[in-house]
């Protein structure tokens, strides 16, 4: 990214967020990132995450899908492990593009405090509260 798209897309993020706060900043964002991304300024990987965060789930798999599918740069399958976009973890397309790349499926998020282990299990951490 050159310095002229870096310092746009900051002002559009500073105005955003003057504006809307943390959601005005992600508009903003958007915005930008989608004009650069038409003009091959800014990464579909970028854009995607830029998606997740405002519900754009379906744009963030487009996204996704053209980089897999045009070997883009910025797509690797470490970048599906991006925490941001594995909120798309249970989106079949998501799944397809995991299967594509030979990952191992997506682990469930554990919820705080959530022990794998048997109510009587020696295994059970001391700390657990139950």
């Amino acid at each position: 990214m050159n310095d002229s798209t870096l310092k746009e897309t900051i002002a559009a993020a500073r105005t955003g967020y003057a504006r809307n706060g943390e959601r005005g900043l992600l508009e903003g964002l958007y915005t930008v990132q989608t004009r650069y991304y038409a003009a091959g300024k800014v990464s579909g990987m970028d854009l995607a995450r830029t998606c997740v965060r405002l519900g754009k789930k379906q744009e963030a798999l487009q996204l996704l899908e053209e980089g897999y599918a045009g070997h883009s740069s910025s797509f690797s399958s470490a970048s599906l492990s991006d925490p941001i976009l594995l909120a798309l973890k249970d989106e079949p397309r998501y799944k397809a593009l995991v299967k594509k790349l030979n990952l191992p499926p997506t682990p469930q998020d554990a919820s705080p405090g959530t022990v794998s282990a048997p109510e009587n299990s020696p295994s059970r951490a001391v700390s657990d509260p139950r």
